[in-house]
């Protein structure tokens, strides 16, 4: 049968051209395919990174970290309901236990001469990879106390083999570290990355971490930093003097030093050393090596009237928190000194913190003190 009388016949020059679309939405079509391939690749990469830090600080067959030097305790704090600081274990590596009692924090662990607050959570990770460490009467000096924090990446060994052993490097320097501290701070920084190599020699650990120390030697304040955790002064009317830097990759300096080594700076999320890791310096991270390095950059400060607090800190801290929001904090509870470090974990968790989150606050008005019983 023929086609029906009247209906329109289709043909090639009967058929309306497509309408074109703009310039403008061919390019946010491209913008929205790259938006969603990088968050599927930024998903994968979270994701296989998490199994990776999950599985590293239980692995089986991980080696023990050696005590290599005695006599002497560090503590690192458990729990976000007010744990007590304890000793350290000999799980090193493993995730750190949470305490459900409620205490009061202890204000001058392992003999310190100054008063400090200290407190730790693990925020929004599973594990806990921070490790504070305290010791007090350094080579037998009354005035002569270190504060340290160590923030650990791929496990907690690292971080946990330093806040045990750099206490004693520093103190068996072959210098005399009361008078050459600066110098002493870096030896103790080399000699336990090595000590640290080589207990994991043999084995396929990666574990690294920051470090921040800083010791008081009398009137005077030294604060060695490698990575990013970060110290700051809090001064009469909560003014703020930084006393260290953060160590990124992506600092000018930094980012030259790596590549005139030969490695490289990628962004990944965030910008890395050869893709991989967020810092620039770092006590471990023999795989990255020598484009991470130990070698920590030291502050050294003369302590006056006006500097009334230290604070030492990680990175899960400063991530939320600004310089001057924690010195408002710190001097809000100045009068209250154990609530203070614990006040500050609690706001960076409020503020969102992913991380683990850790915190010491000194009181240096106690130098004030002790300087004017000395002048009696």
């Amino acid at each position: 049968m023929g086609a029906h009388q009247g209906s329109p016949s289709l043909s090639a020059s009967t058929i309306p051209d497509a309408p074109s679309l703009p310039f403008g939405s061919h390019v946010l079509g491209l913008l929205l395919c790259f938006a969603i391939l990088y968050v599927a690749l930024r998903i994968l990469f979270t994701l296989v990174h998490s199994l990776f830090l999950r599985s590293n600080p239980a692995m089986p067959g991980a080696p023990t970290v050696p005590r290599l030097s005695g006599g002497w305790r560090s503590w690192y704090l458990a729990g976000a309901c007010g744990a007590k600081a304890s000793p350290l274990s000999s799980t090193a590596g493993h995730p750190v236990p949470y305490s459900s009692s409620p205490t009061d924090v202890e204000r001058q662990p392992n003999q310190v001469h100054l008063p400090c607050s200290h407190w730790a959570e693990t925020g929004g990770r599973q594990y806990m990879e921070d490790r504070l460490s305290f010791r007090g009467r350094l080579g037998g000096r009354e005035d002569a106390s270190l504060y340290a924090c160590f923030d650990g990446h791929g496990g907690a060994l690292a971080s946990e083999f330093c806040a045990q052993e750099l206490p004693g490097y520093l103190v068996e320097s072959e210098k005399n570290w009361e008078m050459a501290t600066k110098s002493a701070l870096k030896d103790a920084f080399a000699q336990t990355d090595a000590a640290f190599a080589q207990a994991l020699a043999g084995t396929d650990r990666l574990d690294g971490t920051t470090a921040l120390v800083s010791v008081v030697v009398g009137d005077k304040l030294f604060v060695a930093n490698a990575g990013d955790s970060r110290a700051i002064l809090v001064q009469r009317g909560a003014r703020v003097v930084p006393l260290s830097r953060d160590h990124k990759p992506s600092l000018p300096d930094e980012l030259e030093r790596i590549t005139g080594l030969g490695g490289k700076v990628i962004f990944w999320g965030r910008w890395r050393v050869e893709g991989v890791l967020a810092v620039s310096r770092a006590i471990g991270d023999a795989h990255l090596k020598p484009y991470v390095t130990p070698e920590p950059e030291v502050t050294e400060w003369e302590i006056t009237e006006k500097d009334h607090f230290l604070v030492v800190a990680s990175d899960g801290l400063w991530d939320v928190l600004s310089n001057e929001m924690a010195a408002q904090i710190v001097t809000n509870h100045g009068q209250n000194l154990e609530q203070a470090a614990k006040r500050l974990c609690r706001e960076a968790s409020m503020n969102g913190s992913m991380d683990n989150i850790s915190a010491i606050v000194v009181d240096l008005r106690e130098v004030r003190r002790r300087r004017r019983d000395r002048e009696r």
